[in-house]
C-alpha cells in the first residue's frame, strides 16, 4: 500500500514539468480538447453521424403522405368518327317489354380529333400497409445512426490515446533532459575536483582523461534529448492542430488513474462491442425487410387537377377541374425466386454477423485481459525501478565519500554515477509506461473518456 502511494507520488513529481517556452501554455486536458476539435478523423466520424441522422429522418417521412405536383401533355394526330345509323326507336312499357315502334331516330355522325391533351394537378399518396417495409427500413436507419454514434466514440478514444501518448512523450523527453543535465553537472564537478588533484600531483592524467570521456558522452546525450524534446513538441503540435514549429509549454502533470486490483473482462462498454451488436441486429432487420417484399402493399391516392383535350364535334371533351381518389393494391404472386433468394441471402449474412460477433467479442475479452496483465507488469516494473534508483543513489553517495577519502578509485565512482543515471532514466521510462498502459487498459474495457 505504501509502495503504491509512493508510485503515484513519484508519478506526479516525475511528469510535472517547468515552463520552457513562453508562446503557449497547455495542460493535457487542453491538448486533448484541441485534438478532439481539430482531428480530421473525428470530424469525418461526426459528419457520418450527421448523415445517418438525416437519413433516419428521411426514412421516417415515408410514414407520412407524399404530396407532389403532376403535369402531363402529349400530341396525337389520331382522328376519326363514329356513325350511328337512323331508324325507328322502340317503345318499352313499365315492365321493360317492347310494345312497338314509335319516333324516328335520325342518326348521329360524331367526329373526334385527339390533337393536344394536357393537364396538371396536385397528387397525394398515403401508404396504408407496405408489408412492414417502411417500419423495418426506419428501424434499420435508427440502428445505422447508433452505429455511427459508437464509431464517433471509438474514434474519439483513439484520438485521446494518441494525443496522451504525444503529451507524455514530451513530458518524458523533458524529464530525460533533467537527468542528463544533472548527470552532466556531477561530471563537471568531478572534473574540477580531478583537475585540482592532478595539478597538485595527487591524481594521474589517466583519471583526468576518463572523466573527459564521460563528460563528452554526457554532452552528446544532452544534445540528443534536446532533439527528442523538439521532435516530441512537433509531434504534439501535429496532434492538436498547431503549426509544427509552434513553441508550446506544458505546465500540468499527467493525470493518474486508480489501478484496479481486480481485472475486468466486461467489454460491453466498448464502442466496438456495441457496434458488433448493432450490426448483428441490422442484419436481422435486413432479413425482415427482404421478407416484406413478398407481402401485399396497400395505399390510397388522391388527385385534384385540370384536364383539357380530346376534341369531339369540334369541342373539347375534357375541359375543367376534377377530383380523383382511389385505392392501390399490389399483391406479389410469383417472381421466379427473386424475393425468396434475397431472403436466403439476408439470412446467410445474419448468420455471418452472429459468428463475427462471437469471434470479435472473445478477441476483445482477450485484449482486455492482456491489457490488464501489462498494466500489472508496469506497476511491478515501477516498484522495482524505484527500489533500484534508491539503491543507485545510495551507492553513488557512498562511492563519492569513499573516493574523497581515497578508499575507492575513480573508475568505481564513474560507474556508480553511471548506474544512478541509468536507474533514474529507467524510473522515468517506467512511469511513462505505467501511464500509457493505464490508458490502454481503460480503452480495452471501454472506460476511457
Amino acid at each position: 500500500m505504501m509502495m503504491t502511494r509512493r508510485i503515484f507520488t513519484y508519478l506526479i513529481l516525475a511528469v510535472g514539468i517547468s515552463s520552457y517556452a513562453q508562446n503557449k501554455t497547455l495542460s493535457i486536458d487542453e491538448c486533448i480538447a484541441l485534438a478532439k476539435e481539430n482531428a480530421p478523423a473525428i470530424r469525418a466520424a461526426r459528419e457520418k453521424e450527421k448523415s445517418t441522422y438525416h437519413l433516419s429522418r428521411s426514412v421516417k417521412s415515408m410514414f407520412l403522405p407524399q404530396i407532389s405536383a403532376t403535369g402531363t401533355g402529349f400530341y396525337s394526330d389520331a382522328k376519326g368518327g363514329l356513325n350511328i345509323p337512323s331508324g325507328m326507336l322502340p317503345v318499352i312499357d313499365a315492365t321493360g317489354i317492347p310494345t312497338g315502334s314509335a319516333a324516328f331516330f335520325p342518326g348521329i355522325d360524331i367526329d373526334y380529333n385527339v390533337d393536344f391533351i394536357y393537364g396538371a394537378g396536385i397528387k397525394v399518396e398515403q401508404p396504408i400497409y407496405m408489408g412492414g417495409k417502411i417500419r423495418h427500413s426506419y428501424n434499420m436507419s435508427r440502428i445505422g445512426q447508433s452505429i455511427s454514434s459508437e464509431n464517433t466514440r471509438m474514434t474519439t478514444m483513439e484520438v485521446i490515446i494518441s494525443t496522451s501518448q504525444a503529451y507524455a512523450s514530451l513530458v518524458k523527453a523533458i524529464k530525460m533532459k533533467e537527468v542528463a543535465t544533472s548527470y552532466h553537472a556531477l561530471l563537471k564537478e568531478l572534473m574540477r575536483s580531478v583537475e585540482k588533484a592532478h595539478a597538485q600531483g595527487l591524481k594521474q592524467k589517466n583519471d583526468l582523461l576518463k572523466v573527459k570521456v564521460k563528460l563528452s558522452e554526457s554532452e552528446l546525450n544532452i544534445h540528443r534529448v534536446e532533439n527528442a524534446i523538439s521532435l516530441a513538441s512537433m509531434n504534439l503540435c501535429h496532434h492538436i492542430g498547431l503549426p509544427l514549429d509552434h513553441k508550446i509549454d506544458i505546465i500540468d502533470s499527467l493525470p493518474l488513474y486508480e489501478i484496479i486490483s481486480t481485472p475486468s473482462s466486461d467489454v460491453s462498454s466498448r464502442p466496438e462491442y456495441q457496434m458488433l451488436k448493432q450490426r448483428t441486429l441490422l442484419a436481422k432487420k435486413q432479413v425482415q425487410l427482404s421478407r416484406s417484399e413478398s407481402l401485399p402493399q396497400i395505399g390510397i391516392i388522391g388527385q385534384y387537377g385540370y384536364t383539357h383535350g380530346l376534341d369531339v364535334l369540334s369541342r373539347p371533351l375534357f375541359d375543367g377541374w376534377n377530383i380523383m381518389a382511389g385505392v392501390q393494391v399490389n399483391i406479389p404472386l410469383y417472381s421466379f425466386g427473386r424475393h425468396s433468394q434475397k431472403t436466403y441471402s439476408a439470412k446467410a449474412l445474419y448468420n455471418e454477423a452472429i459468428a463475427l460477433e462471437k469471434q470479435n467479442t472473445e478477441r476483445m475479452i482477450l485484449e482486455a485481459t492482456q491489457s490488464y496483465n501489462r498494466l500489472e507488469e508496469a506497476v511491478i516494473e515501477m516498484k522495482l525501478a524505484l527500489k533500484t534508483e534508491d539503491a543507485a543513489r545510495e551507492n553513488m553517495r557512498v562511492s563519492s565519500r569513499l573516493y574523497e577519502e581515497g578508499m575507492e578509485n575513480l573508475s568505481d565512482l564513474l560507474e556508480a554515477q553511471s548506474l544512478w543515471e541509468k536507474a533514474r532514466t529507467s524510473t522515468i521510462e517506467s512511469s511513462f509506461n505505467l501511464y500509457i498502459h493505464q490508458l490502454l487498459y481503460l480503452k480495452s474495457i471501454g472506460e476511457l473518456k
